[in-house]
């Protein structure tokens, strides 16, 4: 059986598409409202009810008076914010990576780069990720355990959708976000992923980090 498939959806055909269950329990449209597409009737639509302000609006008043508005609300209508469950099965990374023959670069190697750009040292295919299934439940955390340079930060950026994708890389296998393909969906305001290195500027405060996010 697919991992792809809820559980009570996989044996039971049906002729439109199932609700994720993320929607059945939504009360509003989420800030980011991730699932956003292009037709006007979808599900996003048909099961959100509020539409969410601007940043500039929401952040008015400082960012804890916002905090302590959104807990007022959350408390008085129960208010959800939406867990998307998320399902992979066969994922697996690969990237072409100069074969090393163990040697040390020397003076002559290095001037052999040089006058002879156009060959190329060979190249052999590293996996980075071996096909590998699993379902992340709603509202869980999860702990990835590993040995170094097993591919942990790689299944992260995968989930993430911050694989590079060029010809020296293969990503295989499907991953859903509640039912929905990263393709289908606004994935970056589904998902995020923090790094290792702390890439924020350190000279702007909290407000204009979240309004510099905010345009793009």
């Amino acid at each position: 059986m697919s991992l792809l498939l809820p559980e009570t959806e996989a044996n039971a055909p049906s002729d439109e598409a199932p609700v994720p269950d993320v929607y059945r329990s939504l009360n509003f449209r989420s800030l980011q409202e991730p699932y956003n597409h292009s037709s006007h009737d979808t599900m996003a639509s048909r099961y959100s009810t509020l539409d969410a302000d601007s940043l500039e609006v929401m952040l008015n008043g400082g960012l804890e008076r916002f905090y302590k508005k959104f807990n007022h609300l959350s408390r008085k209508i129960n208010l959800q914010l939406p867990t998307p469950e998320v399902r992979f099965q066969d994922l697996s990374f690969s990237v072409e990576v100069p074969a090393t023959n163990g040697s040390h670069n020397t003076v002559g190697s290095y001037l052999a780069k040089v006058f002879t750009p156009w060959k190329k040292p060979p190249a052999v295919t590293k996996h980075a990720l071996l096909p590998m299934s699993g379902i992340i439940k709603p509202g869980s955390m999860t702990l990835i355990l590993a040995n170094p340079g097993a591919g942990k930060s790689t299944f992260l950026k995968a989930l993430a959708g911050k694989l590079q994708r060029n010809s020296k890389t293969e990503i295989g296998g499907d991953i859903l976000y509640s039912g929905f393909r990263g393709e289908e969906i606004e994935l970056t305001k589904l998902v995020g992923l923090v790094d290792q290195a702390d890439n924020h500027i350190p000279t702007l405060t909290v407000r204009e980090t979240f309004k510099f996010a905010d345009l793009f």
